[in-house]
């Protein structure tokens, strides 16, 4: 049994009269010859409590220690948490927030602040346990200390200690207490009411849709076909629309997949270091209509996202509705229905339209040219062969590089930059994959024609 702490204890438990000791009494420093014994604490105070040797062991294995190791039961090490304020160690409930956290949490990993104490002043006579070098008198009443001091093995909590690395590990381990700071004390936390942040390495929200929003994911979590707009920053131009600002007839069709509105649209196209283009509206308006059988499967939901000074609306159907600035919310949409987004007045590039009511970033794709083609492409055809007499037919079948969206695509040929023995050509047969030409020959011989050729296939 520690003697110090013996000592210190009975300091305050000593609430009996002692009539028989007039004299203040010393219990001092370790081998100091002032009561280091049960024996000369006993000779000295010449108290007779028959039981004052079991409370002063009560009270001797009621204190945490930071230099032993103590083996307290789960509710000894629960009672010593909860007079300190502190967290369990491993899997716990008792963390509730780690707004302070400063490092990115590994899986599994955790930190609690807990400052470790073993108690405050006791319910015997307010007196504070643990002392050594404390001089009691009695007053006529009680016998009590008139000083005090730390304690020997014990954490205070009203004064800093400067203890050992080890020393907190074996206080933290005594009352089951997890470290501050960087630690793998705990394992979990079950009982966190506050969501990590992204910088702590958590999602920053509380709920499936409160982490997407948070990690700037769509309403499927879906990180690829996020974005239903085609040639949303104007980086195909297949028809070879001008730069420079020029006004478009209603319906006419300026970069891939953007029309002009019903009053038409009066436009410019700017391109930057990156490749993007900003289109600048000054009159009327630009539009895209999503087909709905392959882009907006989901209906409901969905927003539309741009960068400029643009502002626009949305809608299937008939044209209605405000114009806004980005993002713009849809709600309502019916699944499978072609919607149309129609802008005016502004700047307008890295336009997105995706399901669900949060905008994320700009989806990017290398195959932006391939999706456009399924509605508009152009390409060269070509008839090559030998004729056995004028007015025979020489051509061939041209496959499109991407299937068209329908059947009955229309196919228009350019002039021939290759004519020779070929009257004017002729093209039929078209389908989704392609289309056949063909020319007369002029006399007997070998017949060659060549020639550009668009093919638009557009809602």
């Amino acid at each position: 049994m520690n003697r110090i702490f013996l000592k210190l204890a009975a300091l305050l438990l000593l609430t009996c009269p002692v009539a028989a000791q007039q004299q203040p009494v010393t219990i001092g420093a370790p081998n100091s010859g002032q009561g280091d014994t049960l024996s000369n604490a006993f000779g000295k105070l010449n108290h007779n409590d028959a039981d004052l040797y079991q409370r002063l062991n009560t009270l001797n294995g009621a204190a945490v220690r930071f230099d032993i190791s103590q083996g307290l039961a789960s509710g000894q090490q629960l009672r010593g948490r909860q007079n300190i304020g502190a967290a369990a160690a491993g899997a716990n409930a008792d963390v509730t927030s780690l707004v302070n956290l400063s490092g990115i949490l590994d899986a599994g990993l955790g930190s609690s602040r807990a400052t470790i104490a073993v108690r405050g002043a006791s319910t015997w006579g307010g007196l504070t346990p643990s002392m050594t070098g404390c001089t009691f008198q009695f007053n006529g009443t009680d016998t009590v200390c008139s000083a005090t001091s730390p304690g020997t093995g014990s954490v205070r909590y009203d004064a800093a200690q400067g203890l050992t690395s080890g020393q907190q590990a074996q206080a933290r381990s005594n009352i089951a207490s997890a470290a501050s700071g960087a630690n793998s004390d705990i394992t979990s936390l079950s009982g966190l009411t506050t969501p990590l942040s992204v910088t702590q390495g958590g999602t920053g929200g509380g709920s499936a849709s409160a982490a997407r929003a948070s990690l700037g994911l769509n309403a499927t979590g879906a990180v690829a076909f996020r974005n239903r707009i085609i040639n949303g920053a104007f980086t195909v131009n297949q028809r070879g629309t001008a730069t420079a600002s020029t006004a478009y007839g209603a319906g006419v069709y300026t970069w891939d997949r953007w029309k002009a509105g019903a009053s038409g649209v009066t436009a410019s196209f700017s391109a930057s270091a990156n490749g993007d283009v900003t289109a600048s509206l000054t009159a009327g308006s630009l539009l895209q209509i999503v087909e709905g059988a392959l882009y907006l499967p989901e209906g409901g939901a969905y927003v539309a996202s741009w960068s400029g000074t643009a502002t626009c609306r949305a809608y299937q159907g008939t044209a209605t509705g405000p114009y806004a600035a980005s993002p713009l919310a849809i709600t309502g949409w019916t699944a499978g229905t072609n919607g149309t987004l129609e802008c005016q007045g502004g700047t307008l590039t890295s336009v997105q339209l995706e399901p669900g009511t949060q905008a994320t970033a700009f989806e990017r794709r290398d195959d932006e040219i391939r999706r456009a083609q399924r509605y508009y492409e152009t390409g060269t055809l070509a008839a090559l062969g030998y004729a056995s007499g004028a007015g025979g037919p020489v051509g061939q079948y041209i496959v499109f590089h991407v299937p068209k969206r329908a059947t009955g695509a229309t196919v228009t040929s350019g002039t021939a930059s290759i004519s020779a023995n070929a009257a004017s050509g002729t093209i039929d047969n078209v389908t989704i994959d392609g289309f056949r030409y063909f020319a007369g020959a002029t006399a007997a011989g070998s017949v060659a024609v060549v020639a550009p050729y668009s093919a638009a296939s557009e809602l």
